[in-house]
């Protein structure tokens, strides 16, 4: 047998200290499928990725999220992942915003009688999500906690530029909650002078934002939440796995992403 050189032994133990601190490493760090970021994760976190999940007070039936789309689970979590855990504008946290109790939407400006009707069936579909709190019209902005604004252009101009933007058709802007991990209040803008359906499809992808999906994403066109044009008058098969996905009762506010991975993987069938 050839001995090694004293080079080749240097760069033998440089590997194999470098595979120890690898081994010593893993479930403290995890290079996911999603994204290509490093996530650090803590002992809990990590222990949970081959656990399997615990059935809340609903059924597995009641929750089971039959993936309709031609995405595979793996983008779908990516999706999901952009969507939930990134903020188009600011700073993220990194962790899941969600609401725990119900949300109270007024209503202002200059709505049409087909903007009721859409905003009604919007809030209806919402309600039928398991473990979402609902979401309901209320008469006075003092009992609200979601505030939409149908604005002709003029009065848009004005509230969009508070947020420092101009010529958008639609905008969410979030007050988040530091210590629940939910939200104080949400501020809706809607530029009523649009084609009906934009302005439809604004109105779906706005709302629905309002559950907690803070920014948008460019993976798949056939979305609300497509960073694009608007290529769907309303929500699609996905955006309601993603909704129910954010709303499973065993994803909790303040959760990391890899914390959730294992009920993506478990629900979606």
């Amino acid at each position: 047998m050839r001995k090694l050189s004293k080079k080749d032994r240097i760069k033998l133990a440089i590997a194999g200290i470098a595979l120890a601190i690898c081994l010593c490493c893993q479930g403290w760090y995890y290079w996911p499928w999603i994204g290509g970021n490093i996530v650090r994760l803590s002992p809990s976190a990590a222990s949970t990725i081959n656990r399997t999940p615990t059935i809340s007070s609903y059924s597995y039936a009641e929750l089971e999220l039959v993936n309709t789309t031609e995405l595979s689970r793996r983008k779908i979590g990516q999706i999901f992942h952009e969507v939930a855990f990134s903020i188009e504008t600011g700073m993220s946290s990194g962790v899941i915003h969600k609401w725990s109790s119900p949300l109270y939407m007024f209503i202002d400006g200059s709505p049409s009688d087909e903007d009721y009707t859409v905003i009604s069936e919007i809030c209806e579909k919402m309600n039928a999500v398991p473990g979402f709190p609902g979401i309901y019209i209320v008469d006075t902005s003092d009992s609200a906690n979601v505030f939409l604004h149908l604005y002709d252009d003029s009065e848009y101009d004005l509230w969009e530029k508070r947020y420092m933007l101009y010529g958008s058709k639609g905008l969410t802007v979030f007050d988040f909650n530091k210590e629940t991990h939910g939200f104080n209040s949400i501020d809706v803008g809607i530029r009523n002078n649009q084609s009906r359906y934009d302005k439809t499809s604004v109105l779906w992808e706005e709302i629905l934002q309002c559950g907690g999906f803070t920014n948008d994403t460019l993976r798949t066109r056939n979305t609300l939440f497509y960073q694009g044009t608007y290529n769907v008058p309303k929500a699609t098969d996905l955006d309601w796995i993603l909704f129910r996905l954010l709303y499973l009762p065993q994803i909790k506010p303040g959760m990391t992403f890899m914390n959730c991975l294992p009920y993506i993987y478990y629900f979606i069938r």
